[in-house]
C-alpha cells in the first residue's frame, strides 16, 4: 500500500478550509499486524480500574498491543490555548501554529516525519466535546496502522470522559491559570465591620405587612464596607 501521507490524509487544504479525505479501503491484517486478542483482553480489563494518573501508561500498553509505537495523551487546556500532555516530562503544545492544534481545530488526523518513523496526531472527541488529541508515533503508516490509531483514540476519549466524573487529577492538568472569585470592591478584600457581625447574629422579625424577613438594626453602618 502506498504512503499515507503521499494520499493527503489530514494534509489538503483548498480555499474555503480542510478537503475531508476518504480512509483507504479496508484491507485484512497482514502477518506483520497481527495482534494477541488475549493480551488486548487483558488492557480492556486493566482500562476500567486504571487511575487517571496511570494512563499514559496505559496508552503506551494499548498501542504497542495494537502494532503500533507510543501513543501520547494531550488534553486542552480550559481556555483552549494549550495542549497539555498526561506524561508530565512532556512539554505542552500551542493549539495555534502546531500539526497537535491543527488535527485539534479541523478534527483532522495530521501526519509528520520524525527520526524514528512518523506521527500521527489525532483527536479526541467525546461526542461534540473536544478534549485534545493522541499522537501516535509508529514505524511507518498504513491502512491498517491509522485504522487502529483512530480506534485507540476512541477507547482513550471515552476512558477520559469516564475517568474525569470522579477524579480531579486530570482537571488540574488542565488548569493553566490560576482560579479564583475577584470580589466586587475593585481588587480590595471586604471586611464586614463589627456592627455588620453583631446584626448578622441577631434574630430576625417578619413584617405582618410585607412578610418578610426584616433586622431590627439594619442601618447604614452595618453594610460590608470595604477596606484596602
Amino acid at each position: 500500500m502506498p504512503d499515507l501521507r503521499e494520499a493527503g490524509i489530514g494534509v489538503r487544504l483548498g480555499t474555503e478550509g480542510v478537503i475531508h479525505v476518504p480512509d483507504p479501503p479496508l484491507e485484512p491484517p497482514g502477518p506483520d499486524t497481527a495482534v494477541d486478542e488475549n493480551r488486548l483482553e487483558e488492557l480492556i480489563i486493566e482500562a476500567q480500574t486504571t487511575l487517571p494518573v496511570e494512563m499514559p501508561g496505559l496508552a503506551n500498553r494499548c498501542a504497542s498491543a495494537l502494532g503500533l509505537g507510543t501513543a501520547l495523551i494531550y488534553l486542552v487546556d480550559l481556555q483552549q490555548q494549550l495542549l497539555i500532555p498526561l506524561d508530565e516530562a512532556t512539554e505542552t503544545l500551542p493549539v495555534e501554529h502546531s500539526l497537535a492544534g491543527w488535527a485539534y481545530r479541523t478534527l483532522s488526523p495530521r501526519v509528520a516525519d520524525t527520526d524514528d518513523g512518523v506521527i500521527v496526531w489525532l483527536p479526541l472527541v467525546d461526542g461534540a466535546e473536544r478534549l485534545g488529541v493522541l499522537a501516535v508515533q509508529t514505524a511507518w503508516l498504513d491502512g491498517v496502522r491509522l485504522r487502529r490509531s483512530r480506534m485507540l483514540a476512541y477507547l482513550l476519549a471515552m476512558l477520559i470522559t469516564s475517568k474525569r466524573a470522579y477524579s480531579d487529577w486530570l482537571a488540574a492538568r488542565t488548569r493553566t491559570a490560576t482560579m479564583g472569585c475577584r470580589p466586587r470592591c475593585c481588587g480590595r478584600s471586604c471586611h464586614p465591620t463589627p456592627s455588620a457581625a453583631a446584626g448578622a447574629s441577631r434574630p430576625r422579625s417578619w413584617n405582618r405587612r410585607t412578610t418578610s424577613p426584616v433586622t431590627p438594626s439594619t442601618t447604614r453602618s452595618s453594610r460590608t464596607s470595604c477596606t484596602p
